[in-house]
């Protein structure tokens, strides 16, 4: 063999395994995980009252404030046999009450966390909300006499959060590989979108900018 055709020989040979190498390199992650998700409320409560005299009647307000915190285990499991990343995402929903009376649904506290296991591992991971606080404010107004037909009478209110319920997502990128929720409705695309959009970072408002006179 010629010094020529060996060089070349050589220099397929090296192209050959470079690309070979770069195929394996390239080659996609393969993603198979389980994801357990276990949920425990703990709830108390708080009383308070105060009085205010007037000309003509006293007032009693209580305020009654039942708080609730929800504590997650989420247990994730890797079941191939190579290393892989992922990102965990948690969201607590709350179903919101205002003064006059309305109702909705929102997302009161989320949090996201990396995680890495090696093939064939698992991990348990504990992550808690923030208190949900509804308060109750009773007023009790009673006359100081019976003068005038004056009467007495209480009003009601009732604002804050209940707890409603989670979502847990399990993604790599963008990509959702495991999500667990306590209602199916809340892992319907419209609250999987709300999930996004509530992890993504505030835009930076830019300064309008000064007009030249």
């Amino acid at each position: 063999m010629s010094k020529t055709v060996e060089q070349l020989v050589v220099s397929l040979f090296f192209t050959v395994a470079f690309f070979a190498g770069a195929g394996t390199l390239s080659a996609e992650q393969r993603h198979e995980v389980s994801l357990s998700v276990t949920a425990e409320t703990t709830q108390t409560r708080d009383r308070t009252q105060s009085s205010d005299e007037k000309d003509n009647f006293s007032a009693t307000t209580t305020t009654d404030a039942e708080s609730e915190t929800c504590s997650l285990e989420i247990e994730i499991s890797n079941a191939t046999d190579q290393k892989d990343a992922y990102q965990l995402e948690w969201f607590f929903i709350s179903k919101k009450k205002a003064d006059n009376g309305d109702e909705k649904f929102v997302i009161l506290d989320f949090g996201k966390s990396p995680v890495s296991l090696l093939g064939g591992a698992g991990i348990v991971q504990t992550v808690q909300s923030k208190p949900f606080v509804l308060t109750t404010k009773t007023i009790d107004r009673t006359p100081r006499a019976a003068k005038n037909n004056n009467v007495g009478n209480s009003t009601r209110t009732r604002s804050g959060d209940t707890y409603a319920g989670y979502i847990v997502l399990l993604k790599a990128g963008d990509e959702i590989l495991a999500k667990e929720s306590n209602e199916s409705r809340f892992l319907e695309d419209e609250w999987l979108e709300r999930c996004k959009t509530v992890n993504q970072p505030a835009a930076k408002r830019q300064p309008p900018a000064k007009k030249k006179n």
